[in-house]
């Protein structure tokens, strides 16, 4: 929240960008409240489950109603069911308008998703736990905007990342990560071998065990 405070208080016209999820939404709701009516938020990822059920953990509307700023979220679903069916979603005109503005961010946040029953992306509906046994039996540990890495960091050669329509990183850049916890470890050791994100922000116990395992 500290970091975002730094951003957003500018008066300049700020963009920020901003994924989905409890930790993401936790520093959203710490923001100071003030009147920004020239900042943008925009969605990083889809906010809609497979079930067509909204994710409550969305955090484009909440931060631009903190601050008064316009809001730009990603109403389509994380994960689709094709190729085809991605293809399609993103040629639509809102997630060609997303794409521009992300070009011209201050900052992205974004959350780190660990592999597991507990997941992010099976506990907020996005994928079943059939697909979360497929994905960790081919080397999935980490998670970053809905796309799925090995322990190196590297994109993960397997059809479920063929079917998120999230914004592709790099994009946003700079991107800022907050995740702690030894549930998140490996995934967050993942994501920093393969140099996915700019900035950090986790607890002094999991800051420790990365740094001893480094």
């Amino acid at each position: 929240a500290a970091r975002l405070d730094r951003v957003l208080t500018a008066k300049v016209p700020t963009i920020v960008a901003v994924g989905a999820g409890r930790a993401v939404r936790a520093a959203a709701a710490e923001v100071a409240a003030i009147e920004r009516p020239q900042h943008q938020i925009i969605g990083m990822v889809g906010s809609i489950a497979r079930s067509g059920s909204a994710n409550p953990y969305e955090v484009v509307v909440r931060l631009a109603d903190r601050i008064g700023a316009q809001r730009w979220p990603m109403p389509m679903p994380l994960v689709v069911d094709s190729p085809d069916e991605r293809d399609l979603w993103q040629s639509q005109r809102l997630w060609r308008i997303l794409e521009a503005l992300a070009e011209r961010v201050t900052l992205g946040v974004s959350g780190i998703g660990q592999m597991g029953a507990d997941a992010p992306l099976v506990a907020d509906g996005f994928i079943d736990s059939g697909e979360m046994a497929d994905l960790i039996a081919h080397g999935a540990v980490a998670e970053l905007s809905g796309f799925v890495y090995d322990m190196r960091g590297q994109l993960l050669d397997h059809p479920h990342n063929f079917r998120v329509t999230s914004l592709p990183l790099p994009r946003p850049h700079p991107l800022l990560a907050i995740a702690a916890g030894l549930e998140k470890l490996e995934a967050v050791r993942a994501v920093l071998r393969g140099r996915l994100i700019d900035q950090l922000v986790t607890d002094e116990s999991t800051a420790r065990l990365l740094c001893e395992s480094a």
